[in-house]
């Protein structure tokens, strides 16, 4: 193993044994309705159809014709610019997706309010088969304590993550999300 990649793993390991521990009361143990599961999957789908373009712009294009407009939060104390990305929400449903910087990377987030962890799972599967996933079970890492599942793939012209996780605080209420960086 290169040194590099040694550095990596063990930079992995201890981020994930700092990790604040999920809050239990953000985590949804009943499953979402169809119908806004079925606006998260064309949500998904927006983000896996615009991944190789790197055209950012485009695919807050897609999700605006979609529908989505800007988010606004509940907790007046949250300032968006402190999260450097756009968050949109689809009205009727409320998927709320998040463009923009995820951990330094270019990133698409999906959540659902009472998406429960299985379902963000499920929901995770069509970009994990679309860039040959590979757990971070199969290649002996660990995840951080808000992760069902984590992956890696490979795009075109670049490495992919893709995370399931029981919670996302962007919500502010039960939920979970999956990601999609790049």
């Amino acid at each position: 193993m290169d040194r590099n990649k040694a550095k990596c793993i063990m930079c992995s390991l201890m981020l994930s044994a700092c990790a604040p521990a999920v809050d239990e009361e953000l985590i949804s143990y009943f499953d979402a309705a169809e119908e806004n599961m079925s606006e998260a999957r064309k949500a998904v789908d927006i983000c896996l159809r615009t991944s190789n373009s790197f055209a950012w712009d485009l695919r807050e294009s897609m999700f605006r014709q979609a529908g989505y407009v800007e988010a606004v939060f509940e907790d007046p104390e949250r300032d968006i610019e402190e999260i450097r990305a756009v968050i949109l929400i689809e009205p009727e449903t409320e998927v709320v997706v998040q463009l923009g910087e995820v951990g330094g990377k270019s990133g698409c987030i999906v959540g659902l309010k009472g998406m429960s962890p299985r379902q963000s799972h499920d929901l995770a599967l069509p970009w994990v088969r679309h860039f040959d996933g590979v757990s971070n079970e199969d290649r002996g890492q660990g995840l951080t304590h808000n992760a069902i599942q984590a992956w890696r793939g490979v795009g075109t012209q670049f490495q992919v993550f893709i995370a399931a996780y029981k919670t996302w605080e962007i919500l502010e209420t039960q939920g979970a999300a999956v990601r999609l960086s790049q």
